[in-house]
């Protein structure tokens, strides 16, 4: 029984496909990568998906990546939640040009593991 539920989800997840391209670049080679594009933070459909192996490793990766994005940001505040089954950090921060903005950044890969 167990098989055949494995199949038909392999089967489920094989045949959504989606038309739309986007561009995706990565930094780094391994399963640590930050992957942007699409990604570009603006909500929680468009999050900036970090990986990381651990807690320590994927936090430092989000402000490395605020850092790329928003030189000179301020943080305003930091915030956790899940939606969807996935785990998301919000970044309340003002831009050096005097902008405030949320920037939502997907943790699933790390969140909980130290």
């Amino acid at each position: 029984m167990k098989k055949v539920a494995l199949i038909i989800l392999i089967g489920s997840l094989l045949s959504c496909s989606t038309t739309k391209t986007k561009e995706t670049t990565t930094t780094e080679s391994n399963d640590t990568s930050i992957v942007s594009g699409v990604q570009d933070g603006s909500s929680y459909e468009n999050a900036i998906i970090i990986k990381a192996k651990d807690e320590m490793t994927g936090v430092s990766k989000v402000y490395s990546k605020l850092k790329e994005m928003y030189p000179g940001y301020k943080l305003v505040s930091q915030g956790s939640g899940s939606k969807n089954g996935k785990q998301y950090d919000t970044m309340r921060i003002i831009t050096s040009n005097g902008e405030e903005k949320s920037v939502y950044f997907d943790i699933s890969s790390f969140y909980g593991k130290f």
